[in-house]
């Protein structure tokens, strides 16, 4: 859809009409709208970086166009922007939500949530491409076109540990959950996988055949996603280095996260498809489309309700992972069969009052959504158990 140019903000409804399209047609696993609650245009570039704030109601950016912005996903306004002078390819608030910490070129820069300037460090020859912050907010790791790949201490304001091995561009970093171990992804298509303070790093056991763009690491920690222009993801046991199994893409792959239980992965693709996939049986669950061009991140609302696209296009949209996705893609048949038989759910007949027949159908849709939210649970409990390491 495109965007009314004067208007920031397109909001979304849901197409009553997708429940028949899946009644009738089964096979269908692609999602126009239906799960979009937002489509946001407040860029003049490529969204290079999307991060939810730890309260889940603000949303940061960063841009091409040189500015970060943060976005009240509540009243639809943004109520910070930060001007910088080089263009923005990585940024994220501190776990405790009270600083932004920025790239802009070879700079790390670092803002109060407010917009308020607190400090910069210098250390890349060239622009950091990507960057992550530890749980605890103290430290911060980056990689860079110039093939370096540091950790930060920004309270002490120094540069804690340098990490060789690559043989080209750092594009993407990755902190733990424990905040013991950082993952990093290069240009020479190799993932390595570091210890904090200790000097070398381990390869993952397996490569990718394309340039590494994106990481992420499971809730738990146990598991490392990797994105590729190889069109795959590859998840990788972060305790042993091993492949655990690999996620195919029909284009390449440029941003990949973890749902925040665990469940499922997100990956955003060359052409704007998004794609949900199961963990656990490997299997795609749905593809969400609605970007124009390269997805270039991802980020999910620390409650899992709710997930954020940047993206080439130089829109964000937000989606909400309706439960029903997720009961379509595991219990399609049963659904279905379940929605035929239920004696509610038929045309009005003659001789039926509009007033009841109005009333059946409220009854039915009431009934429909028990259903799902039954099917909902079971399809939790199914996977909550199993560990994909293991299979």
């Amino acid at each position: 859809m495109t965007p009314t140019p004067d208007r920031d903000i397109i909001w979304r409804t849901g197409l009553p009409g997708l429940m028949l399209l899946l009644l009738f047609f089964p096979s269908v696993f692609y999602a126009q709208s239906p799960y979009q609650e937002k489509l946001i245009k407040i860029h003049k570039g490529p969204v290079n970086a999307v991060q939810f704030h730890p309260d889940g109601r603000r949303l940061l950016s960063a841009s091409s166009d040189k500015r970060c912005r943060i976005y009240d996903t509540e009243t639809g306004r943004v109520v910070i922007t930060i001007p910088f002078d080089r263009e923005v390819h990585a940024a994220t608030f501190t776990p405790d939500g009270k600083y932004i910490v920025a790239g802009a070129g070879s700079y790390l820069k670092i803002y109060t949530t407010n917009g308020e300037y607190y400090k910069t460090y210098k250390g890349h020859s060239t622009a950091i491409w990507s960057l992550e912050t530890g749980p605890g907010g103290r430290y911060v790791v980056t990689g860079s076109y110039d093939k370096a790949f540091y950790l930060w201490d920004i309270i002490e304001g120094k540069k804690q540990q340098t990490f060789t091995g690559h043989v080209k561009s750092v594009l993407a970093v990755a902190f733990s959950p424990d905040g013991k171990t950082v993952a990093s992804g290069s240009l020479d298509q190799t993932v390595r996988l570091w210890k904090i303070n200790e000097p070398s790093g381990m390869p993952v056991q397996g490569n990718h055949s394309g340039n590494i763009v994106d990481l992420a690491f499971s809730p738990d920690g146990k598991l490392l996603a990797s994105a590729s222009r190889d069109q795959q993801v590859i998840l990788w046991d972060v305790a042993t280095g091993r492949k655990v199994k690999s996620f195919a893409h029909p284009s390449e792959v440029f941003s990949v996260t973890f749902s925040p239980d665990g469940t499922y992965l997100v990956s955003g693709t060359l052409h704007g498809d998004l794609f949900l996939w199961d963990i656990t049986g490997g299997k795609q669950i749905v593809i969400l489309q609605g970007h124009t061009a390269a997805v270039l991140s991802l980020s999910f609302r620390p409650d899992g309700n709710m997930f954020a696209s940047g993206s080439y296009d130089g829109t964000i949209r937000l989606w909400r992972p309706d439960p029903e996705i997720f009961v379509m893609y595991a219990f399609q048949d049963s659904l279905n069969t379940a929605l035929a038989k239920n004696p509610l759910n038929k045309p009005r007949a003659p001789g039926e009052s509009r007033t009841g027949y109005q009333l059946r159908l409220k009854q039915f849709s009431e009934w429909r959504q028990k259903l799902i939210e039954k099917y909902y649970q079971q399809y939790l409990r199914e996977r909550k158990p199993e560990n994909p390491i293991e299979k």
